[in-house]
């Protein structure tokens, strides 16, 4: 890849990632509220349900951006640079 391809590989991956955070925002957050926030509901009951929610958003907020940091390093890696370029 040349300079320019490499920029515009870029652009396409940032105007991308605000959709997948989103969307993976939402699929973390189903997993963690419906699954485990559901288990606790039960467990704990339904006065501490503001508690696990916002608890479920936050923890889906870092595991999207902990997975988008990890998606752009493999993108960087395997997209941006040369085979024969030292990573490091």
């Amino acid at each position: 890849m040349n300079r320019r391809e490499k920029r515009n590989a870029k652009i396409v991956f940032w105007i991308v990632s605000p959709f997948m955070f989103a969307g993976l925002v939402r699929v973390f957050f189903l997993v963690v509220y419906f699954m485990a926030g559901m288990l606790l509901l039960w467990m704990f009951g339904i006065e501490h349900n503001p508690i696990i929610f916002w608890v479920s958003v936050f923890a889906s907020t870092f595991f999207t951006i902990v997975f988008l940091v990890i998606l752009y390093r493999l993108f960087k890696m395997h997209i941006l640079e040369e085979p024969g370029e030292n990573p490091r």
